[in-house]
């Protein structure tokens, strides 16, 4: 399936080949940064290819840390290429910017859980309570039905609070109902997994969009490009690490000493992604109380 991608991305570089002229825009065209493509693209790889070698309960320590610890000097000289080059792939100075800079960091860490919680829920009610896939879906639908059910109002309660609190509760939330799913077992009404996956979802809508949209907030206009590339990457990155997170998570279960039941390595699991929320929680609380008041319009009291 994974192969279907190939022509997609040949049909969208050709549309994009066709539709933006060579030289658009009013700067300079600067050469490609190769080097920090190479650094990233094996960095990011390896480490997503060892969050695999973990899960897979085959698979020698040896080679995990060994591929880990590489992924990690690997970026920690993109970093450090990032940050000394004229032309940087990613521009990393405009972290200064404490609006871009939430949205990077804690907003990372929102995605990591955010995309753990879809991916480890079926495979609870399926491999541990025996639901049948239909029945475990419906179930996970609540967190989408969550999502979109709470997206009119995101907007009024960010005018009305502002970012500063409504990312905090969001992220608080969402921390809550992680947990609570650790401690979902097969007897728990149903009514009350749905409540809970419902309420995750909200969660998870409200704290998108905040990240999303403050983002760029207090950032100059000369500094907008760079700052859309990097808010971008960190974006589909955090996305795609929540998967890699989950199975880290629930091996790191599987693990613990005298622990031979399934059910309780998934709520590790679930206990371990709970932490992910919390600290963007406590970055969230340090924000300026007037961070992202440009990009909203305070309720009239």
């Amino acid at each position: 399936m994974f192969l279907i991608n190939l022509p997609l991305g040949l049909v969208a570089f050709l549309v994009a080949w066709r539709l933006i002229p060579a030289g658009a825009g009013n700067s300079a065209v600067r050469r490609l940064d190769w080097l920090g493509v190479l650094l990233l693209s094996t960095g990011l790889g390896g480490l997503t290819y060892t969050a695999h070698l973990v899960s897979e309960t085959s698979t020698g320590w040896a080679l995990a840390v060994t591929a880990g610890a590489v992924s990690l000097l690997l970026l920690a000289l993109a970093t450090w290429h990032l940050l000394r080059t004229a032309h940087p792939l990613v521009e990393l100075r405009t972290l200064r910017f404490a609006s871009l800079r939430a949205s990077v960091l804690e907003g990372s860490l929102f995605w990591i859980a955010v995309g753990a919680v879809p991916f480890l829920l079926p495979l609870l009610f399926q491999d541990v309570f025996g639901w049948s896939p239909v029945k475990s879906g419906a179930v996970v639908l609540f967190v989408f039905a969550g999502n979109i059910g709470i997206k009119p109002a995101t907007t009024y309660l960010l005018n009305r609070f502002g970012y500063r609190k409504l990312l905090a509760a969001s992220a608080a939330v969402m921390a809550a109902s992680v947990f609570a799913c650790a401690l979902i077992t097969d007897s728990t009404p149903l009514v009350l997994i749905a409540a809970i996956v419902l309420i995750s979802g909200a969660a998870r809508s409200v704290g998108l969009t905040g990240y999303s949209t403050i983002a760029f907030s207090d950032v100059t206009e000369e500094h907008l490009r760079h700052a859309n590339t990097l808010s971008a990457t960190a974006t589909q990155t955090a996305a795609g690490l929540g998967v890699a997170a989950a199975t880290v998570a629930l091996r790191a279960g599987d693990l613990l000493p005298g622990n031979t039941s399934p059910a309780t390595s998934y709520g590790i699991a679930f206990a371990l992604i709970t932490v992910l929320p919390l600290v963007a929680m406590v970055g969230a609380l340090r924000l300026h109380p007037a961070t992202g008041d440009s990009v909203r319009q305070p309720a009239k009291t």
